[in-house]
C-alpha cells in the first residue's frame, strides 16, 4: 500500500528512465542498460534501499544533474503501462517489498484502506525494517481488523524475524 507520487516526473526523468533502465516486471526489479551514455555503467541490477516507510527506493541522477529518489513500485508500473502512475498503488499481498507487476494495482484511498485493514486477523505477523537501526522489527495482530502490538526488534534479516514469529504465542492486549 503506497501513497501518491509527491511530484509529477518531468520529461527529463521519464527520458532518463527509458534510456538508462530496463525492467523485469515479473521480479519487480530494474536494471541498468549496459550502454546508457554513462562511462561508468556496466549494466546490472539497480542498487536499492528500504525507505523509512518500508518501500524499496532508489536514487537517480539525470543528465542535467537533477537528483531524485524514486519508489520501485511506481517505476515498475511506469514500465508496465508506459506512463507515471498518479493514483495510489496497492501491494495486493501487503508486502511493500514485493514489486512484481501482478502484485501492484492502482487504487483510491478506500481500496487501499480496505486491503490494509480488513485482511488482518488475530495472529497475523508483520515484519518491518527499522529505518534508523538497519535491523528488522516484528509486530503481531492482537485483535481482528488491525490492532498491532510490538513484539521484538533487532533481527538481522526479515527471514530471522519470520522464523522467530513461529516460535511465540500470540500476545493479548
Amino acid at each position: 500500500m503506497a501513497g501518491k507520487p509527491k511530484t509529477i516526473w518531468s520529461q527529463e526523468v521519464i527520458d532518463h528512465l527509458n534510456n538508462s533502465y530496463t525492467a523485469d516486471l515479473e521480479l519487480g526489479k530494474i536494471y541498468h542498460k549496459k550502454d546508457n551514455g554513462r562511462w561508468w555503467s556496466k549494466g546490472g541490477e539497480q542498487k536499492t534501499h528500504i525507505d523509512t516507510h518500508g518501500y524499496v527506493s532508489f536514487n537517480i541522477t539525470t543528465q542535467s544533474g537533477k537528483h531524485m529518489r524514486l519508489k520501485m513500485h511506481q517505476v515498475i508500473l511506469f514500465f508496465k503501462n508506459g506512463k507515471q502512475p498518479l493514483s495510489l498503488i496497492d501491494h495486493k499481498d501487503r508486502d511493500k517489498q514485493n514489486n512484481a507487476h501482478w502484485n501492484l494495482q492502482e487504487t483510491d484511498d478506500r481500496g487501499n484502506t480496505r486491503n490494509k485493514v480488513n485482511n488482518t486477523k488475530k495472529g497475523d505477523f508483520r515484519v518491518t525494517p527499522h529505518s534508523l537501526r538497519g535491523d528488522w522489527m516484528l509486530y503481531v495482530v492482537v485483535e481482528d481488523f488491525g490492532k498491532w502490538k510490538y513484539v521484538k526488534r533487532g533481527f538481522k534479516t526479515k527471514q530471522d524475524a519470520l522464523d522467530y514469529s513461529l516460535t511465540i504465542n500470540v500476545p493479548t492486549v
